[in-house]
């Protein structure tokens, strides 16, 4: 799917905000010159090998992003009323994080239509928060980020 298939949302805004918690904090080193964060990029079986950075307000806005998403999901279905699954992931523009939430007609190994949603993209895109007001903690600093929803539908198929 590109991001050409992707129609933002138009419900009313939500806000959220919690602690990540990173499973090896020790390996992230905080640069309070740059804002930027050094972490192993490349490790072998003695350690990291290579070491990258990454300013710090991109990587929170990505855990921020995770956070926004878990929730767009849930009052989405809410909203709508529905068990039918609605999945999301993070994306970026512009290094900035995009939640993006979606439903998916499920096809057989033939291609014949297994499940085909209960819910339209159109109904998804009215009931979706357009906005998130995220604030996240991780790793000892806090991090607020507007995250913009977008929805999209697509097909699924086994190998």
């Amino acid at each position: 799917m590109t991001s050409e298939d992707a129609v933002p949302a138009r419900g009313e805004p939500i806000s959220v905000s919690g602690t990540v918690e990173e499973d090896h904090p020790g390996r992230f080193e905080y640069d309070e010159a740059t804002g930027e964060l050094r972490y192993p990029e490349v490790m072998d079986a003695n350690g990291p090998v290579r070491y990258g950075t990454a300013p710090y307000e991109r990587l929170a806005g990505m855990k921020a992003g995770g956070l926004a998403v878990r929730r767009v999901e849930a009052v989405t279905m809410e909203r709508l009323d529905t068990d039918e699954r609605i999945a999301g992931g993070v994306g970026s523009i512009d290094g900035k994080p995009v939640a993006r939430i979606g439903i998916s007609t499920r096809l057989n190994r033939e291609g014949e239509v297994v499940h085909r949603p209960s819910i339209t993209l159109d109904e998804i895109a009215a009931a979706a928060p357009r906005e998130v007001y995220t604030t996240v903690e991780w790793l000892g600093r806090t991090h607020s980020v507007t995250v913009p929803v977008v929805v999209r539908e697509g097909e699924s198929q086994p190998l």
